[in-house]
């Protein structure tokens, strides 16, 4: 990675800060009993957070029969995972809303959602938390997605150069491009970022050592991020269309033993197609759902059960809304709402 001298101010400092909103609630839910309470406090002090968490419980994408009006319903049907998942990915998409009309920066933004998905799943081979995994995943790129916000003329003309340029095999090709323009590179420029809004210490490690070199048999939050970059790059998903990633072996390769040994047995046609899917899903605004004549919705509602069912167990939690149900989640929501709390949001 190049050490050059960093202005970051002269190009960064007149950025937004990143809403915080959403990285204290991903801290708040992902304790072992979150408070009910305090999540929906948080989440409502975000007015638009809250407006979008509540319209995409409520879109044709969850399919709920009956209207999601509180936060407090939002957290327990949808699921805290997913709860996390939507607020993170918000507030980076809004963060960053400026530039993402540009075709270029969707690019960007399909390539940290890709990574963030990679993350959680190599988490679950190498035993370390798919939420942890998932936030330093769809953070790693922020200096990425803070360059084009800043300089969006200049970044765009950094990727069209790629697109001449490739296929790209070489990993630095972008940091040394980066640090020819600004004076430093993105991974250099996330990590200042991280710093300065005060994230927390592994959020700032990926987004500066994301491009690091693996260390053989490392097993850690910071190894399953880089190797989800790797990852993304070789299975289509890197900054450009010209990116040629790595082979697979060499993606896997570093990781440990049985670790590498379950990578190499992935599906990767599968995992490209749910890649694809979650982040579509993400990327897409919410459709409202679709009005049903009054005597199909108390028809559909008179079918539901008094008691919900627990949802089938699935890999891919964004398919299913229901899979982040929790039986104390549940209790603490009863008790919460007999006790007259209010309600909460969080992203992922």
């Amino acid at each position: 990675m190049p050490e050059v001298a960093a202005p970051f101010e002269a190009v960064l400092a007149d950025l937004p800060p990143f809403p915080s909103v959403a990285v204290r609630l991903g801290s708040l839910l992902a304790k072992e009993n979150p408070s009910i309470d305090e999540a929906v406090g948080l989440i409502e002090s975000d007015p638009a957070l809250s407006t979008d968490l509540l319209r995409r419980a409520n879109s044709a994408a969850y399919g709920f029969v009956s209207e999601i009006t509180s936060l407090q319903h939002c957290l327990v049907v949808i699921g805290f995972a997913e709860v996390r998942r939507l607020a993170l990915a918000m507030s980076a998409r809004r963060f960053a809303k400026d530039a993402l009309g540009r075709p270029e920066l969707e690019r960007c933004w399909r390539n940290s959602l890709a990574v963030a998905i990679l993350a959680e799943k190599v988490a679950v081979e190498i035993g370390v938390s798919q939420e942890a995994a998932y936030a330093a995943g769809l953070m790693q790129d922020i200096g990425c997605l803070s360059l084009f916000t800043a300089r969006p003329d200049e970044y765009a003309e950094i990727l069209h150069q790629a697109t001449a340029d490739g296929p790209i095999d070489d990993t630095d090709y972008f940091l040394r491009r980066e640090a020819d323009v600004f004076g430093f590179d993105h991974a250099a420029a996330g990590r200042w970022l991280a710093e300065q809004w005060g994230l927390p210490t592994e959020l700032v490690e990926a987004a500066g050592r994301h491009h690091d070199r693996t260390q053989p048999d490392e097993a850690g939050l910071l190894a399953a991020v880089q190797t989800a970059v790797r990852a993304a790059d070789s299975l289509g998903f890197g900054l450009t269309e010209s990116v040629q990633g790595p082979d697979w072996e060499s993606v896997v390769a570093p990781l440990p033993s049985p670790a590498a040994e379950a990578l190499r047995n992935w599906n990767q046609d599968g995992v490209i197609e749910e890649i694809t899917r979650r982040t579509g899903r993400l990327n897409a605004e919410p459709q409202e759902q679709t009005e049903r004549p009054k005597q199909t919705q108390q028809a559909e509602q008179a079918e539901q059960p008094q008691e919900p069912p627990t949802p089938p167990v699935t890999s891919d939690p964004v398919e299913n809304p229901g899979l982040a149900w929790e039986v104390v989640a549940a209790a603490v929501l009863v008790a919460a709402t007999l006790g007259g709390a209010a309600a909460v949001l969080l992203l992922r």
